[in-house]
């Protein structure tokens, strides 16, 4: 696993949920990320293997810039993979690298 990405941690998140939202292990993820604590911070890096896809369910309040900025994709990335010109709330978003 060569390749990777980089996302954003919010307030909440786990290993364990990352680790389902990307169909990974939780040891996988601990790997690569080996300067994390379990109880992660928001804020935090997490290094993600590319070869793992995100959904991402578009929450209120949230914009396609918040939400490239935190998987480290371009708006347009997003706008490519998913055949979309804008979003709305709900609205589930493939993110890959």
């Amino acid at each position: 696993m060569d390749n990777l990405f980089v996302i954003k941690i919010i307030d909440g998140e786990s290993f364990e949920a990352l680790a389902k939202r990307y169909n990974l292990t939780v040891d996988i993820l601990k790997k690569f990320n080996p300067h994390i604590n379990d109880t992660m911070e928001e804020g935090d890096r997490i290094i993600i293997p590319f070869e793992a896809l995100a959904i991402h369910v578009v929450q209120p309040l949230e914009n396609l810039k918040i939400i490239a900025n935190r998987y480290n994709v371009t708006i347009e990335k997003i706008k490519q993979d998913n055949d979309i010109t804008d979003i709305f709330i709900g609205q589930q978003l493939i993110i890959k690298n």
